[in-house]
């Protein structure tokens, strides 16, 4: 009896440690990726890389910071553990999918591009109040529109544990994450000018003055 209300007591706080831990990790990837963004942007006459670019076999923006040396090089795909202490890999992520484009982080691609509206990447020097833009955030998916952060009707494009993802049938391998979220229902962002930011789930700005260019 003992045992079990000791357990009772223990398991949720080393739950909500490891939560906390893990959304510290979070938060200091983000700010990195921000960094090696800013780095590609400062060689690149200030332009961020594509969300997902259909001109090059769809490489992602998470390609092009590897490609270009930003981000220091995948460890060998041995075992997910080893995978996710790279910088691409959100360590609350419960998607069980050992790549770095599914589970980890996205960029906004209202923002990113490629789309009719902006078809060219975009230069940071045009985005309208670069500081309280979203840019990157800790998602199930590496790239994702506003539209997208609203609804669940394409399970593959979703930030984590937002009330949307109730309504969808989601793979095995993203339903955990989509539905119960990381980091205690948290979700991390940084802005185009690298301020992170922490939101309750449901409480992320869907709003087009943090979303659109």
């Amino acid at each position: 009896m003992l045992l079990a209300v000791l357990a009772a007591v223990t398991f949720p706080a080393i739950r909500t440690l490891q939560e906390r831990a893990s959304g510290t990790q979070c938060l200091s990837n983000l700010l990195q990726l921000h960094v090696a963004m800013m780095a590609f942007a400062n060689d690149n006459s200030g332009e961020i890389p594509f969300g997902v670019d259909a001109s090059n076999n769809n490489a992602s923006w998470g390609w092009y910071l590897l490609e270009g040396s930003y981000l220091p090089p995948l460890p060998p795909a041995v075992s997910g553990k080893r995978l996710r202490r790279h910088p691409l890999f959100d360590p609350g992520s419960k998607v069980n999918v050992n790549e770095y484009t599914a589970g980890s982080y996205g960029i906004n691609r209202n923002l990113a591009g490629p789309s009719t509206a902006n078809p060219r990447r975009a230069k940071i020097a045009s985005i309208a109040y670069p500081a309280q833009k979203l840019l990157l955030f800790c998602s199930g998916i590496y790239n994702i529109n506003r539209s997208q952060a609203t609804t669940a009707a394409s399970p593959n494009l979703y930030l984590p544990g937002r009330s949307a993802n109730q309504a969808s049938s989601w793979p095995e391998v993203a339903r955990r994450d989509a539905i119960e979220g990381r980091h205690g229902g948290k979700i991390h962002t940084v802005s185009v000018t690298g301020i992170a930011e922490t939101w309750i789930a449901d409480q992320l700005p869907v709003t087009a003055e943090r979303w659109e260019k």
